[in-house]
């Protein structure tokens, strides 16, 4: 993805560099706020549109695999969907929710 973003150069040293950053975590890389990946030397806004692009794809694919189904069925899915939804905001939120049945 970084190469993408910077064709001219190795990117490899990059991508190490913003894992080892954000506790060597790809997840944690892509739900970075843009400010924070900047701090990284090389990361420019080419680079950090390819990174939110991947983070957009990804929530997309996770909520288009829920449609139409039951969506928290136990306490570990409310906890990994807070966790998707929330986790990594940096404003607090507050959300409700409720059982249908």
């Amino acid at each position: 993805m970084l190469y993408g973003a910077n064709a001219r150069c190795d990117t490899k040293p990059l991508a190490k560099e913003l894992l080892e950053k954000f506790d060597r975590s790809f997840v944690e890389v892509i739900n970075a706020p843009p400010e924070r990946l900047k701090e990284v030397k090389g990361i420019g806004d080419a680079a950090v549109t390819r990174l939110k692009v991947v983070r957009a794809a990804a929530l997309r694919f996770m909520q288009a695999s829920i449609i139409d189904r039951p969506l928290l069925t136990s306490w570990d899915q409310v906890v990994e969907y807070c966790q998707a939804k929330m986790a990594r905001e940096e404003v607090e939120q507050f959300r409700v929710l409720f059982n249908a049945h």
